[in-house]
């Protein structure tokens, strides 16, 4: 008995969860869905149904706008909220709105100048000593860091436990064909998006670029509910969140090639020949919401860009053939010393322990 109610506590709670997808049933079910679309069409005049036939085509390019738009959009807004974070943690601007980061509080003001409107922790508590001055500002940071870095934990524990990690492993298996209920739900959408600005404010040593492939295809899984096209259909939805991969590294690298080349070579399975077309207007979609929104600094559009002033020599080739056998060789280092401090992570105590685990992390 008490064997039978372990396995039946391990179970998912619903049936539909945490099971394969039937490629060849959803692809019969999408053709019954055209019958009976052809069966309706049949039936109204001849102006409305070119307008049923218009609106059929162009859903999937209507929810790619909507999630390259969607995308885009709060990238920008966890990219404002990281640089917010991030200064929080020295002061606050004062005059113009606590909401401002100092970048902006302190637009006026040239590289010289002392800026009047940003204030410190010291300042906000009036301390006029160095040492008390200097003990107010670290005492500041450590607690900031640490309460923002330990909120972003709790987030992952109690609301959304999908939201921990990357996410780039968990949509792999889903575009793979693997049902994961809440994996991409609004709650996780929610948790990850504010855990993320927390984490990176906090100081830790954690990137934006691998979560905003997941926040994409909770964006695209959300958006897929509003369309029937896609609404009941795994496989339909799936090429969607292709879309919205390609999407995700767009706006974390500013490069919509890239995330294309990314989905199509390392997340998707699925990769129908149409995909490719969609995921590269998804891309650019995002890339330029981004840019309009929240652009890099020095107004460039991509992260990573190089301007060639001479013609290359073929002697050139020798370095950097060796800086790609040197990455490769730590790379692969990397990748072995990190599985196993993983594996042996997974069997200690620290695991029953996240929150503090965080914030042990974050005041080292």
């Amino acid at each position: 008995a008490a064997t039978r109610s372990m396995l039946l506590s391990s179970l998912p709670e619903r049936q539909d969860d945490f099971v394969t997808v039937d490629w060849a049933y959803y692809a019969e079910r999408d053709r019954e869905r055209r019958r009976k679309l052809e069966r309706k069409i049949l039936k109204l005049p001849w102006y409305q149904q070119s307008l049923f036939h218009a609106w059929d085509g162009a859903q999937a390019w209507i929810a790619l706008l909507l999630i390259g738009f969607l995308t885009g959009s709060i990238a920008a807004i966890i990219g404002i909220g990281c640089e917010w974070f991030t200064d929080l943690r020295f002061g606050v601007c004062r005059g113009r709105g606590f909401w401002i980061t100092r970048e902006i509080c302190c637009k006026d003001v040239h590289a010289q100048q002392v800026c009047l409107h940003w204030v410190p922790w010291s300042d906000m508590w009036n301390y006029d000593d160095i040492i008390d001055r200097s003990w107010v500002d670290f005492g500041s940071y450590v607690g900031i860091s640490v309460s923002m870095a330990v909120f972003a934990a709790w987030m992952c524990v109690a609301i959304s436990p999908y939201a921990a990690g990357s996410g780039i492993s968990e949509i792999k298996v889903v575009l793979g064909g693997f049902v994961i209920k809440r994996l991409l739900g609004g709650w996780t959408l929610l948790s990850k998006s504010m855990g993320l600005m927390l984490s990176v404010g906090s100081g830790m040593m954690v990137g934006k670029e691998g979560p905003c492939v997941h926040l994409g295809c909770c964006t695209a899984n959300l958006v897929s509910r509003f369309f029937s096209k896609f609404r009941d259909n795994e496989v339909r939805k799936r090429e969607l969140m292709s879309s919205a991969a390609a999407a995700g590294v767009a706006v974390a690298f500013g490069a919509p090639v890239g995330g294309v080349l990314f989905s199509l070579e390392e997340v998707s399975s699925y990769f129908p020949p149409q995909t490719m077309w969609r995921s590269i207007f998804c891309a650019i979609v995002a890339a330029f919401t981004i840019n309009r929104l929240d652009p890099l600094p020095f107004h460039r559009y991509v992260m990573f860009e190089v301007h060639f002033h001479h013609q290359w020599q073929l002697i050139e080739l020798i370095p950097f053939g060796f800086l790609g056998v040197l990455g490769g060789v730590i790379g692969a280092a990397f990748v072995r010393i990190n599985t196993k401090i993983c594996a042996r992570r997974k069997k200690s105590t620290v695991k029953q322990w996240p929150i503090t685990e965080v914030a042990v992390i974050c005041m080292a």
